[in-house]
């Protein structure tokens, strides 16, 4: 399974985590499932969430709300949702989900985690073995990851795996060329 961004989406979110900083963002994933890829066509913030520095959420209300209106969309389908990690002081942002974070990924949904810091020096757009993409924009250096929770433990409990995530706006380089070098 791999994960494909829109170019929007990959500046939705950005922009979401830089917006919040020092707090979390958080927000939807709209998109269709293919066989082997999850396609994201656009992102939505979710803008009253309760945001703290270790963690965000959205009240029942303004959930059901959103679900709602998303549902007189038929194109429109909730795939998952993202949320940031950010730097807090000198404890850096990081994409490994928490155990909060894994308890709380509904299986089969995507999870996109933004880590983002303060950058230190630029560096260009790129995808890294581990499965990420980062970079930086303006002040920031941005990593994010992308999850899935298609197996479960040993003890029953979903595991949200790490998959590939591709986006057209990282890098200019061949999509092929960066894809067989990972």
């Amino acid at each position: 399974m791999e994960v494909y961004l829109e170019e929007r989406v990959f500046m939705s979110i950005s922009m979401a985590a830089a917006e919040v900083y020092k707090h979390e963002s958080y927000g939807c994933l709209l998109g269709y499932k293919l066989d082997n890829a999850i396609i994201v066509d656009n992102a939505i913030p979710y803008q009253s969430a309760d945001r703290g520095f270790f963690s965000v959420d959205l009240k029942a209300k303004q959930r059901n709300i959103i679900k709602k209106i998303l549902n007189t969309f038929p194109k429109l389908n909730i795939i998952g949702e993202f949320h940031s990690h950010p730097q807090y002081g000198n404890v850096k942002g990081d994409v490994i989900l928490s155990d909060n974070d894994t308890k709380n990924v509904d299986s089969g949904k995507l999870e996109i985690v933004i880590a983002i810091n303060d950058k230190k020096r630029s560096k260009s757009w790129t995808y890294n073995k581990d499965m990420t993409i980062s970079g930086t924009f303006a002040d920031y250096h941005i990593r994010m990851a992308s999850y899935i929770a298609n197996k479960v433990g040993y003890n029953g409990a979903k595991k949200p795996e790490r998959i590939n995530m591709w986006c057209p706006i990282v890098t200019s380089k061949d999509y092929l060329q960066q894809r067989q070098a990972i």
